[in-house]
């Protein structure tokens, strides 16, 4: 499973921008959060750049049966927009992950709003890729074990 979302912080359109602003949610996520690394796996800048986050080869916190691509900026309407650049980094983020062997070729690629309670990744990201190859429907909630 691939599952998108958004970094609700603000967007960035060049690699300086997107480098610095990534390197603060890593920091965010170890220093305020407790976590070894950042949280996803991926994130794709408004610069049309790739970037790695935990990668291919270590699972994340949430979900370990995921990939986690994370948009950088806030996809709630009305604020930031996904442009050709982003939409396109990610269906070839998603097609080397699957050339690589990463990536079963019956994989499903799900909105994170499909899989937790959270308002990520916002309508501006969701209306791209609902139209991906992969796209699944429906809700992907695991059932909490606790009665």
């Amino acid at each position: 499973m691939v599952r998108i979302l958004h970094t609700s912080s603000s967007n960035c359109s060049d690699y300086q921008t997107c480098a610095n602003k990534i390197l603060g949610l890593q920091g965010q996520h170890v220093v305020n959060d407790g976590a070894p690394d950042i949280a996803y796996n991926f994130l794709i800048g408004g610069d049309g750049n790739i970037y790695l986050g935990r990668g291919a080869d270590v699972s994340n916190d949430q979900r370990p049966d995921a990939y986690d691509v994370a948009y950088v900026g806030n996809y709630l309407a009305p604020y930031d927009k996904v442009n050709d650049k982003m939409d396109k980094a990610g269906r070839r983020l998603l097609k080397r992950l699957l050339e690589r062997g990463k990536l079963d070729k019956d994989y499903v690629v799900v909105a994170y709003n499909q899989t937790e309670r959270v308002n990520s990744p916002g309508e501006n990201v969701f209306k791209r890729v609902m139209l991906w190859p992969h796209y699944k429907p429906g809700l992907y909630f695991e059932l909490s074990k606790e009665i």
